[in-house]
């Protein structure tokens, strides 16, 4: 009974094993783009001739394809690289997303207050003294007495006064929704919110140097 059972099931092993090549062998002969007949008088009746081949299929409308920027290498010889741009030299370039880690409560929020109030207004920063201009910090941790308290002691710190920091402006999001990038849909793609859009609106009218976003767990709801 046994040995019946074991060839019983190498003949459906084998039979499955044929069935799978005969579905892959079309796939095959597309890939090795293997000529097809010189006519369709090779076939009988029965058969139809075979789909066409790769080389065979239509080309794409340009509409169709995404236009990408193309620069040879080439295009670089004898011109001198530009300077690279920084918030803080050799710390925080410009126009790039830098983030600020560490254990909870070790004075990253301080330390970018700092930077904000320095280049507000025209202060040193780390013994760096960064180009003055508008700062825009969104606080979605700390209320905004916090706030307060903290930019009086840096402003003292600093020996400039809060009434000379006009160009700090201070979204205050603590115990509100500050998240700007969430899931959305089947597919759960990262899509910006209205916190997102307002931020967005703000940055166009200030025009701010730096923008801090404080803290990245509570404006960002991807992984």
């Amino acid at each position: 009974m046994t040995d019946a059972l074991t060839s019983r099931a190498a003949h459906e092993f084998r039979d499955e094993r044929d069935r799978q090549e005969r579905v892959r062998a079309p796939k095959l002969a597309v890939l090795h783009s293997a000529p097809p007949p010189a006519s369709e008088d090779d076939y009988d009746g029965a058969q139809a001739p075979p789909a066409p081949f790769a080389d065979d299929a239509p080309e794409a409308e340009p509409s169709e394809l995404g236009a990408l920027p193309v620069i040879s290498a080439a295009a670089f010889a004898g011109v001198s690289p530009p300077e690279r741009r920084w918030i803080v030299k050799d710390m925080i370039p410009d126009r790039t997303v830098t983030i600020v880690a560490g254990d909870g409560g070790g004075g990253k929020t301080t330390l970018m207050l700092q930077l904000a109030a320095a280049i507000a207004g025209a202060r040193p920063w780390l013994g760096h003294t960064p180009d003055p201009g508008p700062v825009l910090i969104v606080t979605a941790e700390d209320d905004e007495e916090e706030i307060h308290r903290r930019l009086a002691a840096i402003a003292k710190g600093l020996t400039v006064e809060l009434s000379d920091l006009a160009d700090l402006h201070i979204v205050p999001l603590a115990g509100q929704d500050a998240v700007m990038g969430a899931p959305e849909g089947k597919a759960a793609l990262i899509a910006p919110t209205t916190v997102f859009r307002g931020l967005l609106a703000l940055v166009e009218r200030i025009r701010p140097r730096l923008v801090v976003l404080d803290a990245l767990a509570d404006v960002y709801a991807g992984e």
